[in-house]
């Protein structure tokens, strides 16, 4: 997950600190207040330096995801990075919803670096055959995306209309009746579909209905009576990314450095607190 567990063992502060938290007998209050503090002051660093590195900028879910959890004195512990949903750390059904992908989600890939899960269009895609269950993805291409180079959900839904319509050759034999009958799709004549899979075999491209070849593109017809086309998306398998934020570092240092800050002042202020009431 895309979150930092973040917590202390006494080093960051000074003795005589931690020695008066403790004779006040605050030291569990007094940590978690720091805690909280410093987690605060961690997010708002990460956003300041992270999201001038995101090519075209941070869209409103990445802005909104980061966030942190609230330090208790009998849970000595505070998580800062970027959400699910819902306010939670864990990719589950239950913090998934409608209006767009968690920012937990892709900033696990960019921040860990590695392969990614299936996106929902991609699995919608992958129960039509068009990509491989489970581990097929969908590039677009860069031309036709937007400045964070994405895809828009329009643009999404397009290709999956278009792709439905074509009656596109996938990976997956055709679906059957439960008698054991093939459901035979309604297919609309090729000149009327703007999207179509393209295959290949051996680096050469096969007729899309032949049975031999992958799948390795979707292409959108155009050009005069559309008798061109340019390929929208590449279809591959297994896709692995590298690193792209160095997050790890920059959230342990800044918390460490703003825990200690925190707790002396805490100190500091419950002291002047205990002398105000005496001496009211």
């Amino acid at each position: 997950m895309p979150a930092w567990n973040l917590g202390v063992d006494g080093a960051e502060v000074t003795q005589l600190a931690a020695d008066l938290a403790a004779a006040m007998g605050q030291t569990e209050w007094i940590t978690a207040q720091a805690m909280t503090k410093a987690a605060a002051k961690t997010r708002r660093t990460l956003s300041a330096r992270i999201y001038p590195q995101v090519e075209g900028g941070p869209n409103s879910w990445t802005r909104r995801g980061l966030i942190t959890s609230i330090a208790r004195p009998n849970d000595l512990r505070v998580l800062v990075g970027w959400q699910f949903g819902a306010g939670r750390f864990e990719d589950t059904e239950r913090t998934r919803g409608p209006g767009g992908t968690p920012a937990g989600r892709y900033m696990t890939t960019n921040v860990r670096g590695g392969t990614r899960g299936q996106k929902a269009t991609e699995r919608l895609l992958a129960g039509r055959g068009v990509v491989r269950p489970r581990t097929g993805a969908l590039i677009p291409n860069a031309n036709d995306t937007n400045p964070q180079g994405n895809f828009s959900g329009a643009a999404w839904r397009a290709v999956a209309k278009g792709l439905a319509a074509s009656g596109a050759a996938g990976l997956l034999p055709p679906a059957q009746e439960p008698g054991g009958k093939r459901r035979r799709r309604r297919k609309q004549p090729a000149w009327k579909t703007d999207y179509f899979v393209i295959k290949t075999q051996n680096d050469q491209i096969v007729n899309r209905y032949s049975t031999g070849g992958t799948n390795a593109f979707i292409a959108k017809r155009e050009g005069k009576k559309k008798r061109g086309f340019k390929v929208v998306m590449w279809i591959i398998d297994k896709p692995s990314y590298r690193r792209r934020f160095n997050v790890d570092k920059i959230a342990m240092q800044e918390f460490a450095k703003g825990f200690k800050k925190e707790f002396e002042d805490g100190v500091v202020k419950e002291i002047r607190r205990r002398k105000r009431k005496k001496s009211g």
